[in-house]
């Protein structure tokens, strides 16, 4: 079992409107098991920060998951940690979007190309199924424009909020 998850930083001052902006992009479900936001029956959406920072607000960081797999993933999943195995298809836009902003050992032969291929080969099993998420690296990017993907993960809640405010 990978070392505990490190939990540090602080939630930024506008972690309401962020946390918000990453359910609704989810679709108001859990991306890990597809549950809709349900608090009557106990199926709360949170927001995971898969680094442990909470004033991390990357897109590739933030995942939204209800609470059984949020505890779930917070419990065994410490991205810190080299992956031995491929990873669920689920979570290769967040683990791609950790090593591409140059977070943690990429394990040996991981490819954005590849891992975009194996999602989509196993759309059934993934949330939002059919897209690669637009916030997610892309092959370009994992070739060495580390910066403008960093920049672009960094801004983009912040920006996909003020397009929503500009559409209302």
């Amino acid at each position: 079992m990978p070392p505990r998850l490190t939990i540090s930083g602080e939630y930024p001052d506008d972690w309401k409107a962020i946390a918000d902006a990453v359910k609704e992009h989810a679709g108001r479900r859990c991306v890990r098991c597809g549950t809709p936001h349900r608090p009557d029956i106990g199926r709360c959406l949170t927001v995971h920060h898969f680094d442990g920072n909470k004033s991390n607000s990357a897109a590739w960081n933030l995942m939204a998951l209800c609470q059984a797999c949020h505890l779930s993933v917070q419990s065994r999943v410490n991205p810190h940690t080299p992956y031995m195995f491929t990873p669920t298809p689920w979570s290769m836009p967040y683990i791609a979007g950790f090593y591409v902003a140059g977070h943690g050992s990429p394990m040996p032969g991981f490819s954005v190309e590849q891992w975009q291929r194996v999602y989509f080969e196993n759309a059934a099993q993934v949330q939002n199924a059919g897209r690669w998420p637009v916030w997610a690296p892309t092959p370009r990017e994992q070739r060495g424009e580390r910066e403008v993907y960093n920049e672009r993960a960094e801004n983009y809640y912040a920006a996909w909020l003020l397009q929503m405010e500009a559409a209302k």
